[in-house]
């Protein structure tokens, strides 16, 4: 079975749009390495990925924002930054 062109293309855009986005949140992350976010894992936005400074993934936020779960108010110190891909 073949994929039309057009869905090959589109998937293509959107693969780079994904690896663009991570690699310019990281480079963000290493120009800025004292201005960490403040957050931790359970407190973390549902739908966001939380990276320390060299880019590993830590974790997936845990809280929804229309129902925040109780957390501790703790800021983990691995986490940098975070990427939201829903976020426009």
């Amino acid at each position: 079975m073949a994929v039309p062109k057009e869905v090959s293309f589109l998937a293509f855009l959107l693969v780079l749009e994904i690896l663009l986005l991570h690699v310019d949140a990281k480079a963000c992350s290493e120009e800025n390495a004292e201005n960490r976010i403040c957050t931790n894992c359970c407190a973390g936005r549902k739908g966001c990925n939380y990276y320390s400074a060299d880019g590993t993934f830590i974790c997936e936020g845990e809280s929804d924002p229309n129902n925040p779960k109780a957390c501790p108010k703790n800021c983990d110190p691995n986490i940098a930054y975070s990427l939201c891909l829903y976020e426009k």
